[in-house]
């Protein structure tokens, strides 16, 4: 359940290699967003640059700007 946005800044030394991009076409994506209170490292994905900054990033955005929404990814 989304609660609004999370204060504070992401730790970047624990993001920091985790995990490694496979050149500029995947980015390392959080699965649940940071915003939204999803963990650091753990929580990173390879992920499309075009889906994580378009469609994903709009998604994350609507949960962050709707507290008490239901959020949820499935990775496959």
């Amino acid at each position: 359940m989304s609660r609004g946005r999370r204060p504070g800044a992401r730790y970047a030394s624990r993001m920091a290699g985790h995990p490694h991009s496979a050149g500029p076409v995947y980015h390392r994506g959080h699965a649940i967003a940071h915003t939204l209170g999803g963990p650091t490292d753990i929580n990173l994905v390879p992920q499309l640059g075009s889906v994580n900054i378009g469609p994903f990033r709009r998604l994350e955005r609507e949960a962050v700007a709707t507290p008490g929404s239901f959020y949820f990814t499935y990775w496959s």
